[in-house]
């Protein structure tokens, strides 16, 4: 609607009178909008709002149709329901003590902030890959022993029970921890130990000799695999022996596989 005006030297009538308590009241049709597009001034705002109490200073609250808040500006700061950031150029500064956000054309959200302008990206959420620093941990497999008292005979290599974790990478390079209680039949035998990458062949082996016959012994041994394309790659623990009979003592075995960002 468009409010009726009173012309000059004419008496003002209810109806003159009410047309804009109606449109203050909400009356359906009787709204309206209110657009300053005719100011031109490059000091003073538009529209200013001010509550002079000093606790609140509640300055503005708009609605939405069902009377719940759409904005609110007061004291406290500025609450609104839903906040839509536009893509645009890098915005200049916006001076000391202020901070301004918006997004780019990779659809991150970004912020400038202070006299210098400092950019920063918003961390996403879940954080990629991408936005974890080199070597940081980016996952991680972790297996215990389940079968009692495993042995081995082999004079080659093969696979430790329960030990081998499945993961599928990024194209970080891969940690590899094992630690295990073991224990040989014979004196002056060995246990040989490695930690094999899909079907590659088994690196850094390490000798466990037998001191006291069946004496169990702990072995703690960390292998790196790199570089590991990504993809699903799966980590054994692979063992041996020269002679005579190797036993994984109980289930006392562990098996840790991390992957680390490059």
């Amino acid at each position: 609607m468009a409010f009726s005006r009173i012309q000059a030297l004419t008496d003002a009538e209810d109806v003159d009178v009410n047309q804009i308590f109606e449109a203050l009241e909400g009356d359906a049709g009787k709204g309206q909008p209110i657009s300053l597009t005719a100011l031109n001034d490059p000091v003073r705002f538009a529209l200013a709002a001010r509550n002079l109490d000093p606790t609140n200073s509640r300055a503005l609250q708009v609605l939405k149709a069902d009377g719940t808040d759409l904005l609110i500006a007061d004291a406290n700061g500025v609450f609104v329901d839903r906040v839509t950031i536009n893509q645009i150029a890098t915005p200049p500064a916006p001076g000391v003590g202020k901070t301004i956000f918006y997004t780019k054309a990779d659809g991150q959200v970004y912020s400038r902030s202070g006299s210098a302008g400092t950019e920063a990206r918003l961390v996403r959420a879940p954080i990629v890959t991408t936005d974890i620093a080199a070597d940081a941990v980016t996952q991680s497999e972790f297996k215990t022993g389940v079968t009692a008292n495993p042995t081995t005979t082999s004079t080659v290599y093969v696979d430790m029970p329960d030990m081998e974790v499945t993961l599928t990478t990024v194209g970080g390079d891969l940690l590899v921890w094992f630690v295990a209680a073991l224990a040989h039949s014979t004196v002056g035998n060995y246990i040989q130990f490695s930690a094999r990458l899909d079907a590659g062949v088994e690196p850094g082996a390490v000798l466990m000799h037998q001191n006291v016959a069946t004496h169990h012994q702990t072995a703690a041994l960390v292998w790196r695999f790199r570089p590991v394309a990504a993809g699903a790659h799966v980590v054994r623990i692979r063992w041996l022996t020269n002679a005579g009979t190797a036993t994984a003592y109980s289930s006392q075995r562990y098996l840790l596989v991390q992957e680390a960002k490059r």
